[in-house]
């Protein structure tokens, strides 16, 4: 039952706790077994034991009565997860996320439950798919070992993982949070904020604390608080799991980030200073996300200690194949796709809109829905369209730095993009771009998300607790998320 040597993890799925209608059914499944485990055996892998001891009594009694099936023999695989379903739970909370035991040789988790509230589970686009992927994967990464109760667990023992730090918040009032300070992680870190004597990541200080990265630094990771649009894998979980001794991790399979991104050191002060691109003074500017692939605005979180700090729209994702959200005139979605500022008709001044973009010796080439193309060559520069629309152009040198960062075709809006420049593929495309169309053998259900996508652009809510992600018992971890017309 033991092995040295590193392997891809094996990952079982347990669906017998799942109890919905047929069409949620296949679509949790679907998620699960199709996306969620190929994305993890591509990401990790494991040593030790190659099997799972059988069940004494129920591991997860803490928290859900399941069924145990696994009482005879052991089990050869390296985690179970239980998939269960609740009509609803009074925490608004969108799912959840529990580990509930450990590999007895290396403390790694082996074993947890994650719990879906189908009062807020509505997919019907492929948009809510992919919403739906992104929290699903945070909760098994809570499952695999991202809460404040396995840190403890960590080799190198407290001293050497986190320090107790106090964080000066907006209101001037004072939280007291984890600030992660493993090698790996703090390597990266000092890279990526361009911040050579950071000493830690702080975790989160309000709800969901300690067991999510802070919101304000680490934005639209996929272990912040709050479920948003275009949750990203970072290198920064990555590193977390690689220090964690758990788990060996491709890192070259993290999705490309860009919140806080050479920044220094001021941001992880943590104090919504609006010298940083990710803060603003007053709430409702319409913005790009600081890679231009998304439309966003400015708002208050439940997460973000009153600071005014930029958050994604839904359905604004430019270079997406499935259809996205209007907001300005003559925009362009689809591979290749960028956002740009615009004024619209004179009157209406910045306004995101997605519309073709390429760049060539510095130079930035915009096209619009009717083909029309026109250069950018500074920032600021005021592209004259028409009566109606004229473009912002944003600085080249930083636009064509994001723009040569992406995928293949941009993974042809089909798929997320690795730092490495592979793509991961949705449910329905394969391919080195996700350029090929499968033949869709999932349930009806599912493949008429295949030609039959979209949504409109909506708002999540910025205030109460709608929309954070809180702590479940002791090492549960729950992840919310709410919208509103825009």
């Amino acid at each position: 039952m033991q092995a040295s040597s590193w392997r891809p993890i094996d990952i079982t799925l347990d669906f017998g706790g799942i109890d919905t209608t047929e069409t949620n059914t296949n679509i949790i499944k679907a998620i699960m077994a199709n996306l969620i485990v190929p994305r993890l055996k591509l990401l990790f892998q494991v040593q030790g034991n190659t099997a799972i001891r059988a069940f004494k009594s129920n591991p997860c009694i803490r928290y859900d009565p399941l069924i145990v099936n696994y009482n005879k023999t052991a089990l050869q695989t390296d985690l179970i997860i239980f998939v269960k379903t609740v009509p609803r739970m009074e925490s608004g909370a969108s799912g959840t996320g529990v580990v509930c035991e450990l590999d007895p040789l290396t403390n790694r988790p082996n074993i947890g439950v994650i719990r879906i509230n189908m009062e807020n589970f509505k997919v019907s686009t492929s948009i809510g798919l992919d919403l739906n992927f992104d929290m699903l994967m945070h909760e098994c990464f809570h499952i695999m070992g991202f809460t404040a109760a396995m840190i403890l667990k960590f080799p190198g023992g407290i001293i050497k993982t986190f320090d107790n730090v106090k964080v000066v918040t907006k209101d001037g009032n004072f939280s007291n949070v984890y600030s992660l300070k493993t090698p790996n992680l703090l390597k990266w870190a000092a890279d990526y904020f361009t911040c050579p004597m950071i000493s830690g990541i702080p975790l989160e200080d309000q709800k969901g604390g300690n067991s999510h990265w802070e919101q304000n630094i680490m934005g639209n990771e996929i272990m912040t608080p709050r479920l948003v649009p275009r949750m990203l894998v970072s290198n920064a979980t990555l590193n977390f799991f690689i220090d964690s001794g758990w788990y060996m991790v491709d890192t070259n399979k993290a999705e490309k980030t860009y919140w806080g991104e050479g920044e220094g050191c001021g941001i992880i002060n943590n104090d919504c200073s609006t010298s940083y691109r990710e803060f603003y003074p007053v709430k409702g500017i319409k913005d790009c996300s600081g890679d231009f692939i998304s439309k966003t605005y400015s708002g208050v979180t439940s997460n973000s200690n009153e600071c005014i700090t930029q958050i994604i729209y839904s359905a604004s994702n430019c270079p997406s194949a499935a259809p996205q959200a209007k907001s300005s005139f003559n925009e362009k979605f689809g591979p290749g796709s960028r956002c740009f500022l615009t004024n619209v008709n004179k009157m209406i001044e910045n306004i995101a809109g997605c519309y073709g973009a390429n760049c060539t010796d510095g130079v930035i080439t915009v096209t619009i829905s009717n083909g029309r193309q026109i250069n950018c060559t500074s920032a600021g520069q005021i592209l004259y369209i028409s009566h109606l629309l004229t473009i912002i152009c944003p600085d080249p040198v930083v636009f064509c730095a994001a723009w040569n960062q992406r995928c293949p075709n941009d993974c042809s809006g089909n798929g997320k993009c690795h730092v490495d420049g592979t793509c991961f593929c949705n449910l329905f495309t394969t391919g080195d771009d996700c350029s090929i169309a499968k033949t869709c053998t999932l349930a009806p259900n599912i493949c008429n998300m295949q030609s039959d996508a979209g949504g409109s652009m909506t708002e999540f809510v910025t205030s109460g607790s709608s929309t954070l992600i809180s702590a479940f018992m002791i090492l549960s971890i729950s992840f919310l998320f709410s919208t509103q017309s825009f």
